[in-house]
C-alpha cells in the first residue's frame, strides 16, 4: 500500500463540487509546500477527499 494524503474537510461546504474542491486543496497546498521549494510528497491521485458536505447538510 503506497503512502496517503487525506484532505478532511469542515462544514458549509453542501452545493459544491467534490472534485473541484478537491483540486482547489491540493492546488493551495501545494503552492504552500513550494514557497519552502518543496514538492507535494504523494502522486495527486494518492490524495484522498473524502465528501460528505451534501450528507451532513441533509442530517443537520
Amino acid at each position: 500500500m503506497s503512502r496517503q494524503l487525506v484532505f478532511v474537510h469542515g462544514r458549509a461546504q453542501e452545493n459544491k463540487d467534490a472534485i473541484a474542491l478537491k483540486a482547489e486543496w491540493i492546488e493551495a497546498f501545494d503552492e504552500g509546500l513550494s514557497k519552502s521549494n518543496l514538492k507535494l510528497p504523494i502522486r495527486e491521485e494518492d490524495v484522498r477527499f473524502p465528501f460528505y458536505g451534501d450528507t451532513l447538510y441533509d442530517l443537520v
